[in-house]
């Protein structure tokens, strides 16, 4: 027995193997057609040297040894042996060069060789991430030669690594099948990604899903489940009240989520529709009734209104034109809307004595006028006061303010947003501030402060046309004092 190379991919075999372990060739049959052929040629040389001899006593001579009828066959016999010796080494000696030539590479050969080698081996672990790492090797090996092929030695980690990767992904899309062995009305989205994964799959991989007759009635199993839930949900109505509202709209949805094609199927539709006329009108009387039972509006009249204005904003557009007393309630929401506005700028106007108390001030409001003068407020004695120009008057808003923080602040940080409604007008100005102690009064400045726990006389005064002090236009301030919302009435 000896070694010998395989003539399809180059791995040393057995001489006498059947099959290439490595590739499959047939090693023992394609030796023996090569055998068969040389001991023809060597058969033919017999004949041509042995002269009378016929083929098929050359043959017998030469593979028996026995030849009867003299010397001349010895001699015959000898000669054609070395003849066949002859022959089976240069028949050899083909073969090898021959062998040699087709499986040698050239230096760019092997190299295509070594990357797709390389490709194969960067596969790794098979996951069902390694997808596009197996496609790119396989497209690599089929682009080889096929002497190329014979050299690539993990071919086979490629063909395996396929299976595997097939087996994975048709065991993934298996699991998301098998989620659809009962279908309810909420399976939809599990269809959906079983369907996708399965869709993806390639034709062999399809081959490997065991389960894929689940997802073929998957969505008639999904649809008659969606089907009986609205049809459950209208039975579910009964008689029909003015609480009925959710059960007939989840109904309602249910029935309109459905395709037409399955819509169709909802045998009990009818009652649908009649149980959402006859909550339609019962809602119209409920709005009408809430409606009547707001009467005369007062502060209280807000819960009321707020009920009838519920029910009536919940119908749907044709319904709200059914309500026959639908202006009640907007003449109801007006004037309550009127009645919280004035209390609110009840609760904000500052009367005589009223304290504004935040964090860091107390403001006690002593009173407002229209003048021309600012004055101190002791005014027994000699005192100084301030004056507007000829043309203008002072509106003056008199605070006595004490600092109740624990450190120096900021006078002028007391004053925030103002305005002034005078008249028909409504005027945005910033005031001029004076502070008054004993029987002085001076302008404050922005870094004017007083100290913890000290206190003053705080004038907060608006400039306005001098006319203000004769005509009778009506004057109200409405200013932020550190942060809170005040009102103050100066003339009716």
């Amino acid at each position: 027995m000896a070694l010998i190379k395989c003539p399809e991919c180059g791995t040393e075999v057995s001489s006498e193997a059947e099959l290439c372990p490595k590739c499959g060739y047939p090693i023992k049959a394609k030796m023996s057609d090569k055998q068969e052929q040389n001991k023809k040629i060597t058969a033919e040389q017999g004949v041509k040297e042995g002269g009378n001899l016929s083929s098929e006593a050359a043959s017998y001579e030469i593979y028996s040894g026995i030849i009867s009828g003299g010397k001349s066959g010895a001699s015959l016999h000898k000669k054609s042996s070395k003849k066949f010796m002859a022959g089976i080494v240069a028949v050899a000696v083909v073969l090898i060069i021959f062998f040699a030539s087709t499986n040698t590479l050239s230096s760019e050969e092997k190299a295509q060789v070594a990357d797709v080698t390389a490709s194969i081996d960067a596969i790794g672990t098979v996951n069902k991430n390694s997808g596009d790492e197996i496609e790119s090797a396989r497209e690599d090996y089929d682009a080889l030669s096929a002497k190329c092929k014979r050299h690539v030695k993990n071919a086979k980690i490629l063909s395996d690594a396929e299976k595997s990767y097939d087996q994975i992904m048709a065991d993934d899309a298996a699991k998301l099948i098998a989620k659809l062995d009962k279908v309810t009305v909420d399976s939809g989205e599990d269809i959906k990604v079983a369907q996708s994964a399965y869709g993806k799959l390639s034709d062999s991989q399809k081959a490997l899903v065991k389960n894929s007759n689940l997802l073929e009635t998957a969505d008639d199993r999904y649809n008659e489940a969606c089907v009986k839930e609205a049809t459950d949900a209208i039975s579910a109505i009964g008689k029909v009240t003015i609480d009925s509202k959710e059960d007939i709209k989840k109904a309602t949805k249910l029935y309109e989520a459905l395709s037409a094609k399955n819509q169709a199927n909802v045998s009990n539709i009818a009652d649908l529709e009649k149980a959402t006329e006859e909550y339609n009108k019962l809602a119209v009387e409920d709005a009408e009734k809430k409606i009547d039972n707001i009467g005369n509006v007062t502060l209280e009249s807000a819960d009321l209104i707020l009920k009838a204005n519920t029910a009536y904003s919940a119908l749907p557009d044709d319904q709200k034109a059914l309500v026959s007393n639908a202006d009640v309630l907007q003449n109801a929401k007006d004037n309550l809307d009127q009645l919280q506005k004035a209390e609110a700028e009840k609760k904000m106007t500052l009367k005589e004595g009223d304290v504004v108390a935040t964090p860091k001030w107390e403001l006690t409001f002593k009173g407002a006028k229209i003048t021309t003068k600012i004055t101190p407020d002791d005014t027994s004695g000699y005192y100084l006061y301030y004056y507007p120009s000829d043309d203008q008057a002072y509106i003056d808003l008199v605070f006595k303010i004490k600092n109740v923080g624990t450190g120096m602040q900021k006078i002028s940080n007391i004053i925030g947003d103002s305005s002034i409604e005078y008249g028909d007008q409504t005027l945005f100005k910033d005031p001029n501030l004076y502070f008054s102690s004993g029987t002085s009064v001076d302008a404050v400045y922005e870094w004017d402060a007083l100290d913890a726990l000290e206190s003053g006389t705080l004038h907060i005064a608006f400039n306005l046309p001098r006319e203000v002090m004769s005509n009778k236009e009506a004057v109200t301030v409405t200013i932020s004092l550190d942060g809170k919302k005040k009102r103050v009435v100066v003339r009716k």
